[in-house]
């Protein structure tokens, strides 16, 4: 995504540098790219502890590396069941994915369906650069 909203393919236009892993470098880009990560996970009806969703911290920026966007996806978050208000597991995954990301990062969009949670944050650096 670069700053005029068009989608490249960035392994078209560059050669990548990157391998697939959380421990590895990741690709030389642009500068008016945006990088993102986008993580889901399987809750199974549990809430994680801080320990367990510590991993989102991989994703923050810091010293040029990390992601702009960050979007993480949660399954089988709550038990299927008519609900008139919010789930605590919902607010629970919800509030370590500010917990760990830090305050460089804002949330954009929050949205469930059903035991489904997504979320999308952004660093405060690139918030005037994404629509």
């Amino acid at each position: 995504i670069t700053e005029k909203g068009y989608l490249h393919e960035i392994a078209e236009e560059q050669e990548s540098t990157s391998t697939i892993g959380l421990e590895e470098p990741v690709e030389e880009f642009d500068d008016d790219c945006l990088t993102c990560s986008v993580v889901t996970w399987n809750l199974a009806e549990s809430p994680p502890s801080e320990k367990e969703a510590s991993f989102f911290r991989k994703f923050r920026k810091i010293d040029g590396t990390g992601s702009d966007l960050v979007m993480i996806g949660a399954q089988e978050c709550e038990e299927i069941k008519p609900r008139r208000a919010e789930g605590h597991r919902s607010r629970h995954i919800r509030r370590l994915g500010v917990q760990m990301l830090g305050k460089d990062y804002v949330p954009l969009a929050i949205h469930s369906l059903g035991g489904i949670q997504m979320a999308l944050y952004c660093h405060r650096d690139v918030l005037g650069d994404v629509e």
